[in-house]
């Protein structure tokens, strides 16, 4: 008989008090970030703010018209030229997975328990990014639809394993000259942010790939 087979099976593999531990306290570490990077320098708005950062689309007319509202997210004279939203898809997809293993290779809990605790909390962190946001800056709607889309790819890829096999969507990162100057403190204060902290919205240091 097989030694394999008269083996003692092993106990203990599984920590799932552990692995919620762990899950509470990535959370935590990122709101905390969230909140240096973001907020600590800012003051309240007057007034909450709803947006969406697009280009106005009120000037123009059909085809042109119809363009602008599909794509305004991603216009010339957009922040970042839309590419932020391309940021907030990937940071909620790759939330989302790594929330997935934690509970299910070091927790134990099923596939589809954890895939979808991890999808609904990377959804809800950024959605409460936006909550805050309108304090700040401005409740933004298309910034929530790349959070969207972001959290329906992440599913998507959990549940269908051939999907995942056939495609990646990734993020490549180099910090750029100016976020540079701004961790050493030689840098004015350009849109997005003074926090040297934020190495996130450093847009043109960041390239995505599908």
């Amino acid at each position: 008989e097989s030694p394999l087979a008269t083996a003692p099976i092993a106990r203990h593999r599984y920590h799932p008090l552990a692995a919620g531990l762990t899950v509470g306290g990535m959370y935590a570490a990122i709101f905390g970030w969230m909140y240096f990077a973001w907020y600590f320098h800012e003051s309240d708005l007057s007034h909450y703010k709803f947006g969406g950062d697009d280009e106005n689309c009120d000037p123009l007319h059909g085809v042109a018209e119809a363009r602008c509202i599909f794509f305004g997210w991603a216009g010339d004279t957009t922040y970042a030229g839309g590419e932020d939203k391309f940021g907030h898809a990937w940071a909620t997809m790759a939330l989302a997975r790594l929330t997935d293993e934690i509970l299910e290779q070091f927790g134990g809990f099923s596939h589809t328990k954890s895939m979808w605790i991890g999808t609904a909390l990377s959804w809800l962190t950024f959605f409460g990014v936006e909550v805050r946001d309108g304090v700040n800056f401005e409740f933004s709607f298309s910034d929530l639809g790349g959070d969207t889309v972001g959290a329906l790819v992440g599913l998507a890829l959990m549940h269908w394993p051939r999907l995942d096999e056939l495609f990646d969507y990734r993020v490549q990162y180099f910090p750029s000259p100016m976020y540079i100057r701004k961790v050493d403190g030689a840098s004015p204060c350009p849109r997005g942010g003074c926090s040297r902290w934020d190495f996130a919205e450093d847009y043109s240091g960041e390239t995505f790939l599908l």
